[in-house]
Protein backbone atom coordinates (compact mmCIF):
# COMPACT_ATOMS: atom_id res chain seq x y z
CA UNK A 1 0.00 0.00 0.00
CA UNK A 2 1.20 3.51 -0.79
CA UNK A 3 -0.16 6.19 1.50
CA UNK A 4 -0.40 9.80 0.36
CA UNK A 5 -0.45 12.52 3.01
CA UNK A 6 -2.10 15.68 1.72
CA UNK A 7 -1.40 19.07 3.31
CA UNK A 8 -2.78 22.43 2.28
CA UNK A 9 0.53 24.24 1.98
CA UNK A 10 3.66 23.47 0.01
CA UNK A 11 6.77 24.14 2.08
CA UNK A 12 9.86 25.16 0.12
CA UNK A 13 13.48 25.26 1.09
CA UNK A 14 15.66 28.22 1.87
CA UNK A 15 15.05 31.28 -0.31
CA UNK A 16 11.97 29.53 -1.71
CA UNK A 17 14.02 27.03 -3.75
CA UNK A 18 13.40 23.30 -3.80
CA UNK A 19 16.30 21.21 -2.56
CA UNK A 20 15.72 18.02 -4.57
CA UNK A 21 16.88 17.06 -8.05
CA UNK A 22 16.04 14.14 -10.29
CA UNK A 23 18.68 12.04 -12.02
CA UNK A 24 19.16 12.61 -15.74
CA UNK A 25 15.47 12.96 -16.62
CA UNK A 26 14.57 9.59 -15.16
CA UNK A 27 10.94 10.73 -15.38
CA UNK A 28 10.93 10.03 -19.12
CA UNK A 29 9.57 6.61 -19.89
CA UNK A 30 8.82 5.53 -16.33
CA UNK A 31 5.18 4.58 -15.85
CA UNK A 32 2.98 5.78 -13.01
CA UNK A 33 2.95 2.37 -11.31
CA UNK A 34 6.69 1.73 -11.67
CA UNK A 35 8.75 1.81 -8.50
CA UNK A 36 12.28 1.33 -7.19
CA UNK A 37 13.09 -1.14 -4.42
CA UNK A 38 16.81 -0.61 -4.01
CA UNK A 39 19.73 1.74 -4.68
CA UNK A 40 23.35 0.70 -4.21
CA UNK A 41 26.57 2.69 -4.55
CA UNK A 42 29.39 0.48 -5.81
CA UNK A 43 32.44 2.31 -4.50
CA UNK A 44 34.83 0.14 -6.56
CA UNK A 45 33.56 1.30 -9.95
CA UNK A 46 31.88 4.42 -8.53
CA UNK A 47 28.52 3.51 -10.05
CA UNK A 48 25.08 4.01 -8.56
CA UNK A 49 22.76 1.10 -9.28
CA UNK A 50 18.98 1.19 -9.01
CA UNK A 51 16.63 -1.79 -9.18
CA UNK A 52 12.90 -2.29 -9.06
CA UNK A 53 9.98 -2.83 -11.38
CA UNK A 54 10.29 -0.65 -14.51
CA UNK A 55 10.97 -1.02 -18.21
CA UNK A 56 12.30 2.34 -19.40
CA UNK A 57 14.65 5.08 -18.25
CA UNK A 58 15.00 8.26 -20.31
CA UNK A 59 12.83 6.62 -22.97
CA UNK A 60 15.37 3.80 -23.37
CA UNK A 61 14.52 0.16 -22.75
CA UNK A 62 16.14 -0.58 -19.39
CA UNK A 63 14.24 -3.41 -17.70
CA UNK A 64 14.35 -3.41 -13.91
CA UNK A 65 17.99 -2.41 -13.34
CA UNK A 66 20.29 0.43 -14.43
CA UNK A 67 23.63 2.02 -13.48
CA UNK A 68 24.39 5.75 -13.17
CA UNK A 69 27.96 6.77 -14.11
CA UNK A 70 27.66 10.38 -12.98
CA UNK A 71 26.30 11.56 -16.31
CA UNK A 72 23.69 9.11 -17.54
CA UNK A 73 21.80 5.90 -16.78
CA UNK A 74 22.96 2.80 -18.64
CA UNK A 75 21.22 -0.58 -18.96
CA UNK A 76 22.84 -3.83 -17.85
CA UNK A 77 22.48 -5.57 -21.18
CA UNK A 78 18.82 -6.64 -21.34
CA UNK A 79 18.22 -6.55 -17.59
CA UNK A 80 16.11 -8.98 -15.60
CA UNK A 81 12.54 -8.54 -16.92
CA UNK A 82 11.11 -8.81 -13.39
CA UNK A 83 11.37 -7.23 -9.96
CA UNK A 84 14.86 -6.47 -8.56
CA UNK A 85 14.99 -6.23 -4.78
CA UNK A 86 18.69 -6.23 -3.90
CA UNK A 87 22.06 -5.27 -5.39
CA UNK A 88 25.54 -5.63 -3.88
CA UNK A 89 29.18 -6.32 -4.77
CA UNK A 90 30.85 -9.56 -3.73
CA UNK A 91 34.16 -11.01 -4.98
CA UNK A 92 34.51 -8.62 -7.94
CA UNK A 93 31.00 -9.14 -9.25
CA UNK A 94 27.70 -7.35 -8.83
CA UNK A 95 25.10 -9.68 -7.32
CA UNK A 96 21.45 -9.01 -8.13
CA UNK A 97 18.51 -10.53 -6.28
CA UNK A 98 14.79 -10.42 -6.91
CA UNK A 99 11.89 -12.45 -8.22
CA UNK A 100 13.08 -12.85 -11.81
CA UNK A 101 13.58 -16.29 -13.37
CA UNK A 102 16.05 -15.43 -16.13
CA UNK A 103 18.38 -12.70 -17.43
CA UNK A 104 19.86 -11.66 -20.78
CA UNK A 105 16.75 -11.92 -22.96
CA UNK A 106 15.77 -15.16 -21.20
CA UNK A 107 18.98 -16.85 -22.40
CA UNK A 108 20.31 -17.47 -18.88
CA UNK A 109 18.09 -19.18 -16.27
CA UNK A 110 18.52 -17.33 -12.99
CA UNK A 111 16.06 -18.23 -10.28
CA UNK A 112 16.00 -15.08 -8.18
CA UNK A 113 19.76 -14.44 -8.18
CA UNK A 114 22.33 -13.56 -10.87
CA UNK A 115 25.71 -11.89 -11.27
CA UNK A 116 26.99 -9.08 -13.51
CA UNK A 117 30.72 -8.68 -14.24
CA UNK A 118 30.46 -5.30 -15.96
CA UNK A 119 29.76 -6.67 -19.42
CA UNK A 120 27.67 -9.83 -19.15
CA UNK A 121 25.25 -11.76 -16.96
CA UNK A 122 25.80 -15.15 -15.37
CA UNK A 123 23.91 -17.45 -13.01
CA UNK A 124 25.14 -19.34 -9.97
CA UNK A 125 25.94 -23.05 -10.48
CA UNK A 126 23.34 -24.14 -7.91
CA UNK A 127 20.19 -22.16 -7.22
CA UNK A 128 16.82 -22.53 -5.56
CA UNK A 129 15.12 -25.87 -6.03
CA UNK A 130 11.73 -24.16 -6.18
CA UNK A 131 10.98 -20.60 -7.21
CA UNK A 132 12.61 -18.31 -4.71
CA UNK A 133 12.75 -14.57 -4.14
CA UNK A 134 15.90 -12.83 -2.90
CA UNK A 135 15.20 -9.69 -0.89
CA UNK A 136 18.68 -8.80 0.35
CA UNK A 137 22.40 -9.47 0.72
CA UNK A 138 24.83 -8.95 3.58
CA UNK A 139 28.57 -9.70 3.44
CA UNK A 140 30.07 -10.86 6.74
CA UNK A 141 33.44 -12.56 7.37
CA UNK A 142 34.02 -12.84 3.61
CA UNK A 143 30.79 -14.77 3.07
CA UNK A 144 27.68 -13.51 1.34
CA UNK A 145 24.47 -13.97 3.31
CA UNK A 146 21.43 -14.22 1.05
CA UNK A 147 17.92 -13.83 2.44
CA UNK A 148 14.36 -13.50 1.23
CA UNK A 149 11.67 -16.13 0.70
CA UNK A 150 12.89 -19.58 -0.40
CA UNK A 151 12.95 -23.07 1.03
CA UNK A 152 15.68 -25.17 -0.61
CA UNK A 153 18.96 -24.60 -2.46
CA UNK A 154 20.04 -27.75 -4.24
CA UNK A 155 18.97 -30.38 -1.74
CA UNK A 156 19.69 -28.34 1.39
CA UNK A 157 16.81 -26.83 3.40
CA UNK A 158 17.62 -23.15 3.91
CA UNK A 159 14.37 -21.58 5.17
CA UNK A 160 14.95 -18.18 3.54
CA UNK A 161 18.54 -17.64 4.74
CA UNK A 162 21.76 -19.06 3.24
CA UNK A 163 25.49 -18.40 2.93
CA UNK A 164 27.52 -18.34 -0.30
CA UNK A 165 31.34 -18.35 -0.26
CA UNK A 166 31.81 -17.98 -4.02
CA UNK A 167 31.71 -21.69 -4.81
CA UNK A 168 29.20 -23.40 -2.54
CA UNK A 169 26.11 -22.85 -0.39
CA UNK A 170 25.63 -23.64 3.29
CA UNK A 171 22.83 -23.16 5.79
CA UNK A 172 22.96 -20.63 8.63
CA UNK A 173 22.81 -22.08 12.14
CA UNK A 174 20.12 -24.57 11.11
CA UNK A 175 17.51 -21.81 10.95
CA UNK A 176 14.00 -23.29 11.36
CA UNK A 177 10.95 -22.15 9.46
CA UNK A 178 9.08 -19.82 11.82
CA UNK A 179 6.13 -19.48 9.45
CA UNK A 180 2.92 -21.33 10.21
CA UNK A 181 1.67 -24.32 8.24
CA UNK A 182 3.21 -24.89 4.83
CA UNK A 183 4.05 -21.24 4.17
CA UNK A 184 7.62 -19.97 3.81
CA UNK A 185 8.86 -17.27 6.13
CA UNK A 186 9.92 -13.96 4.64
CA UNK A 187 13.21 -12.44 5.83
CA UNK A 188 13.56 -8.79 4.83
CA UNK A 189 16.80 -7.94 6.62
CA UNK A 190 19.57 -9.39 8.76
CA UNK A 191 22.09 -7.66 10.99
CA UNK A 192 25.06 -8.69 13.11
CA UNK A 193 24.82 -6.88 16.45
CA UNK A 194 26.98 -7.45 19.54
CA UNK A 195 28.29 -10.68 18.01
CA UNK A 196 24.83 -12.16 17.40
CA UNK A 197 22.87 -12.62 14.19
CA UNK A 198 19.43 -11.00 14.03
CA UNK A 199 16.79 -11.68 11.36
CA UNK A 200 13.73 -9.54 10.73
CA UNK A 201 10.74 -9.97 8.45
CA UNK A 202 7.27 -11.43 8.41
CA UNK A 203 6.89 -14.74 10.26
CA UNK A 204 5.18 -16.26 13.27
CA UNK A 205 4.67 -19.75 14.59
CA UNK A 206 2.78 -20.18 17.86
CA UNK A 207 4.76 -23.36 18.62
CA UNK A 208 8.03 -21.48 19.16
CA UNK A 209 6.34 -18.13 19.91
CA UNK A 210 8.69 -16.02 17.81
CA UNK A 211 7.26 -13.24 15.67
CA UNK A 212 8.94 -11.08 12.99
CA UNK A 213 12.36 -10.89 14.68
CA UNK A 214 14.73 -13.53 16.04
CA UNK A 215 18.31 -13.78 17.28
CA UNK A 216 20.82 -16.60 17.24
CA UNK A 217 22.46 -16.54 20.68
CA UNK A 218 25.25 -18.98 19.85
CA UNK A 219 23.17 -22.05 20.63
CA UNK A 220 19.52 -21.45 19.73
CA UNK A 221 17.24 -19.12 17.82
CA UNK A 222 15.39 -17.03 20.42
CA UNK A 223 12.98 -14.10 20.57
CA UNK A 224 14.34 -10.57 20.90
CA UNK A 225 13.03 -9.31 24.22
CA UNK A 226 9.93 -10.85 25.80
CA UNK A 227 8.36 -13.45 23.51
CA UNK A 228 7.23 -13.26 20.81
CA UNK A 229 9.48 -10.22 20.10
CA UNK A 230 7.04 -8.16 18.03
CA UNK A 231 3.34 -7.90 18.83
CA UNK A 232 0.36 -7.80 16.49
CA UNK A 233 -0.73 -10.01 13.62
CA UNK A 234 -0.28 -7.25 11.01
CA UNK A 235 3.26 -6.31 12.06
CA UNK A 236 6.43 -7.00 10.11
CA UNK A 237 9.97 -5.66 9.95
CA UNK A 238 11.33 -4.08 6.77
CA UNK A 239 14.80 -2.98 7.78
CA UNK A 240 17.41 -3.00 10.57
CA UNK A 241 20.40 -0.73 11.14
CA UNK A 242 23.02 -0.24 13.86
CA UNK A 243 23.25 3.39 14.99
CA UNK A 244 25.17 4.79 17.98
CA UNK A 245 25.52 1.36 19.56
CA UNK A 246 21.87 0.31 19.32
CA UNK A 247 19.97 -1.87 16.85
CA UNK A 248 17.12 0.04 15.17
CA UNK A 249 14.26 -1.77 13.45
CA UNK A 250 11.69 -0.26 11.09
CA UNK A 251 8.50 -1.59 9.58
CA UNK A 252 4.80 -1.98 10.24
CA UNK A 253 5.14 -1.83 14.02
CA UNK A 254 2.30 -0.47 16.13
CA UNK A 255 2.14 0.71 19.73
CA UNK A 256 -1.54 -0.18 19.76
CA UNK A 257 -0.55 -3.84 19.31
CA UNK A 258 1.71 -3.74 22.39
CA UNK A 259 5.04 -2.63 20.92
CA UNK A 260 7.01 0.23 22.44
CA UNK A 261 7.00 2.34 19.27
CA UNK A 262 5.20 3.15 16.05
CA UNK A 263 7.05 2.06 12.88
CA UNK A 264 10.47 2.30 14.54
CA UNK A 265 12.07 1.19 17.80
CA UNK A 266 15.55 0.46 19.11
CA UNK A 267 17.12 -2.48 20.93
CA UNK A 268 20.04 -1.88 23.31
CA UNK A 269 20.92 -5.55 23.76
CA UNK A 270 18.56 -6.13 26.66
CA UNK A 271 15.35 -4.17 26.08
CA UNK A 272 13.29 -2.23 23.54
CA UNK A 273 12.94 1.59 23.54
CA UNK A 274 10.73 4.05 21.72
CA UNK A 275 12.54 6.42 19.35
CA UNK A 276 11.72 10.01 20.24
CA UNK A 277 7.94 9.73 20.11
CA UNK A 278 7.96 7.47 17.04
CA UNK A 279 6.56 8.08 13.55
CA UNK A 280 2.94 8.42 12.47
CA UNK A 281 1.28 7.33 9.26
CA UNK A 282 1.43 3.87 7.66
CA UNK A 283 4.92 2.33 8.01
CA UNK A 284 8.70 2.86 7.90
CA UNK A 285 10.44 1.09 5.03
CA UNK A 286 14.17 1.83 5.21
CA UNK A 287 16.98 2.94 7.52
CA UNK A 288 20.40 4.40 6.71
CA UNK A 289 23.06 5.38 9.24
CA UNK A 290 25.54 7.90 7.85
CA UNK A 291 27.99 9.96 9.88
CA UNK A 292 26.02 11.46 12.80
CA UNK A 293 22.50 10.73 11.57
CA UNK A 294 19.97 7.97 11.06
CA UNK A 295 17.79 8.54 7.99
CA UNK A 296 14.35 6.93 7.85
CA UNK A 297 12.12 6.54 4.80
CA UNK A 298 8.67 5.07 4.36
CA UNK A 299 5.03 6.05 4.25
CA UNK A 300 4.41 8.45 7.12
CA UNK A 301 3.40 12.04 7.67
CA UNK A 302 4.74 13.07 11.10
CA UNK A 303 7.72 12.43 13.36
CA UNK A 304 8.38 12.84 17.07
CA UNK A 305 6.46 13.75 20.18
CA UNK A 306 5.42 17.12 18.75
CA UNK A 307 4.43 15.67 15.35
CA UNK A 308 6.54 17.73 12.98
CA UNK A 309 5.39 17.17 9.38
CA UNK A 310 7.76 14.64 7.78
CA UNK A 311 6.64 13.60 4.34
CA UNK A 312 7.95 10.01 3.97
CA UNK A 313 11.46 11.05 5.10
CA UNK A 314 12.89 12.02 8.49
CA UNK A 315 16.26 12.27 10.24
CA UNK A 316 17.13 11.20 13.79
CA UNK A 317 20.28 12.30 15.63
CA UNK A 318 19.86 10.26 18.81
CA UNK A 319 17.81 12.87 20.65
CA UNK A 320 15.75 14.80 18.10
CA UNK A 321 13.71 14.23 14.93
CA UNK A 322 14.18 16.59 12.01
CA UNK A 323 12.27 16.84 8.73
CA UNK A 324 13.00 18.01 5.22
CA UNK A 325 11.35 20.89 3.43
CA UNK A 326 9.48 19.06 0.72
CA UNK A 327 6.33 17.00 0.35
CA UNK A 328 7.16 13.58 -1.14
CA UNK A 329 3.89 12.30 -2.54
CA UNK A 330 4.41 8.54 -1.99
CA UNK A 331 6.64 5.97 -0.38
CA UNK A 332 10.43 6.17 0.09
CA UNK A 333 11.53 2.53 -0.15
CA UNK A 334 15.34 2.78 -0.05
CA UNK A 335 18.12 5.23 0.79
CA UNK A 336 21.78 5.53 -0.19
CA UNK A 337 24.71 7.92 -0.02
CA UNK A 338 26.36 8.70 -3.36
CA UNK A 339 29.28 11.15 -3.47
CA UNK A 340 28.33 12.27 0.06
CA UNK A 341 24.79 13.11 -1.12
CA UNK A 342 21.55 11.60 0.19
CA UNK A 343 19.66 9.56 -2.42
CA UNK A 344 16.00 8.56 -1.98
CA UNK A 345 14.19 6.00 -4.12
CA UNK A 346 10.70 4.55 -4.12
CA UNK A 347 7.27 4.98 -5.61
CA UNK A 348 6.92 8.77 -5.63
CA UNK A 349 6.27 10.91 -8.68
CA UNK A 350 6.56 14.44 -7.26
CA UNK A 351 8.64 16.20 -4.62
CA UNK A 352 7.57 19.70 -3.56
CA UNK A 353 5.31 19.85 -6.58
CA UNK A 354 8.11 19.10 -9.04
CA UNK A 355 7.84 16.03 -11.26
CA UNK A 356 10.59 13.72 -9.99
CA UNK A 357 9.90 10.06 -10.62
CA UNK A 358 11.18 7.36 -8.29
CA UNK A 359 14.72 8.62 -7.49
CA UNK A 360 16.13 11.95 -6.31
CA UNK A 361 19.14 13.50 -4.62
CA UNK A 362 19.12 16.09 -1.85
CA UNK A 363 21.20 19.11 -2.81
CA UNK A 364 21.29 21.14 0.39
CA UNK A 365 23.72 19.17 2.54
CA UNK A 366 22.72 18.78 6.20
CA UNK A 367 20.10 21.54 6.16
CA UNK A 368 16.65 20.50 7.39
CA UNK A 369 13.43 22.50 7.46
CA UNK A 370 12.23 21.83 11.00
CA UNK A 371 13.15 19.85 14.10
CA UNK A 372 11.10 18.59 17.00
CA UNK A 373 11.63 18.71 20.73
CA UNK A 374 14.76 17.25 22.28
CA UNK A 375 13.89 13.92 23.86
CA UNK A 376 14.32 13.81 27.62
CA UNK A 377 14.21 17.60 28.08
CA UNK A 378 11.17 18.62 30.09
CA UNK A 379 9.71 22.02 29.17
CA UNK A 380 6.53 22.33 31.26
CA UNK A 381 5.99 25.88 30.04
CA UNK A 382 6.51 27.30 26.54
CA UNK A 383 9.47 29.46 27.48
CA UNK A 384 11.05 29.58 24.01
CA UNK A 385 9.59 30.63 20.69
CA UNK A 386 9.80 27.04 19.45
CA UNK A 387 7.73 25.69 22.35
CA UNK A 388 4.08 24.72 22.41
CA UNK A 389 1.96 23.44 25.31
CA UNK A 390 -1.31 21.57 24.71
CA UNK A 391 -3.47 20.28 27.56
CA UNK A 392 -5.28 18.17 28.50
CA UNK A 393 -3.90 15.51 26.20
CA UNK A 394 -5.78 13.22 25.64
CA UNK A 395 -8.81 15.52 25.50
CA UNK A 396 -12.55 14.92 25.14
CA UNK A 397 -14.23 18.31 25.63
CA UNK A 398 -11.85 21.22 25.15
CA UNK A 399 -8.15 21.74 24.63
CA UNK A 400 -5.91 24.65 25.64
CA UNK A 401 -2.99 25.73 23.43
CA UNK A 402 -0.25 27.95 24.87
CA UNK A 403 2.78 29.38 23.05
CA UNK A 404 5.48 31.94 23.79
CA UNK A 405 4.45 34.08 20.79
CA UNK A 406 1.05 35.39 19.70
CA UNK A 407 -1.06 32.79 17.87
CA UNK A 408 -2.49 33.82 14.50
CA UNK A 409 -3.83 30.51 13.17
CA UNK A 410 -4.61 26.99 14.38
CA UNK A 411 -5.19 23.96 12.13
CA UNK A 412 -6.17 20.40 12.99
CA UNK A 413 -5.04 17.55 10.69
CA UNK A 414 -6.57 14.10 10.98
CA UNK A 415 -4.68 10.83 10.48
CA UNK A 416 -5.14 11.09 6.70
CA UNK A 417 -3.50 14.52 6.59
CA UNK A 418 -6.82 16.29 5.93
CA UNK A 419 -7.52 19.69 7.48
CA UNK A 420 -10.56 19.30 9.74
CA UNK A 421 -10.24 22.71 11.45
CA UNK A 422 -8.76 26.01 10.34
CA UNK A 423 -9.23 28.93 12.72
CA UNK A 424 -7.71 32.37 12.24
CA UNK A 425 -9.85 34.16 14.87
CA UNK A 426 -7.15 34.11 17.49
CA UNK A 427 -6.98 37.82 18.42
CA UNK A 428 -3.18 37.52 18.63
CA UNK A 429 -3.37 35.77 21.99
CA UNK A 430 -0.70 33.45 23.41
CA UNK A 431 -3.43 31.18 24.81
CA UNK A 432 -6.32 29.62 22.90
CA UNK A 433 -9.11 27.31 24.13
CA UNK A 434 -10.90 25.21 21.51
CA UNK A 435 -13.90 22.90 21.77
CA UNK A 436 -13.13 19.41 20.40
CA UNK A 437 -16.33 17.56 21.25
CA UNK A 438 -17.45 17.44 17.62
CA UNK A 439 -14.37 15.57 16.40
CA UNK A 440 -14.17 11.75 16.16
CA UNK A 441 -11.86 9.90 18.50
CA UNK A 442 -8.34 9.46 17.17
CA UNK A 443 -4.91 11.01 16.66
CA UNK A 444 -4.67 14.59 15.34
CA UNK A 445 -1.79 16.91 14.54
CA UNK A 446 -2.17 20.48 15.73
CA UNK A 447 -0.41 23.13 13.65
CA UNK A 448 -0.05 26.56 15.23
CA UNK A 449 1.12 29.60 13.27
CA UNK A 450 2.56 32.47 15.31
CA UNK A 451 2.89 36.19 14.69
CA UNK A 452 6.52 35.55 13.68
CA UNK A 453 5.27 33.10 11.00
CA UNK A 454 6.64 30.08 12.85
CA UNK A 455 4.81 26.77 12.43
CA UNK A 456 4.63 24.71 15.63
CA UNK A 457 3.28 21.16 15.75
CA UNK A 458 2.06 18.79 18.44
CA UNK A 459 0.08 15.56 18.52
CA UNK A 460 -3.34 15.51 20.20
CA UNK A 461 -5.42 12.50 21.09
CA UNK A 462 -9.20 12.99 21.21
CA UNK A 463 -11.05 10.29 23.13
Amino acid sequence: MIAVFVFTTTIKGQNGNHNWQGFGSVTKGMAYNDYLNTVFHDTIDDLLYMGGLFTNVNNHFTPCIAAWNGTQWNPLDSGTYDNVWAITRYQNKIYVGGQFRSVDYDNIPANGIATWDGSQWDSLPISFKNNGNVLGFKEYNNELYVFGSFDTIGNIAMNSLAKWNGSQWSDVYNLPNFASGNSIQGINEIEFYNGNLYIGGNFYNPTNNIRDIAMYDGTNWVSVGPAPGMYGGLNYIHDMEIYKGDLYVAGSIYKSAGNVGNFIQRWDGSQWHEVGGSLWGTQARCLLAHKDYLYVGGEFGWAGEDSIPAYSLARWDGSQWCAYDSYINASVIDLAIYKDTLIVAGGFSTIAGDTIHKIAKYTNGNWVDSCGALVGINNPLPNTQNSILIYPNPANASVTIVTADDITEVKFYNALGQVVLSNTSMNNSKKVILNVQAYPMGMYTIQVKTRENQLLHQKLIIQ
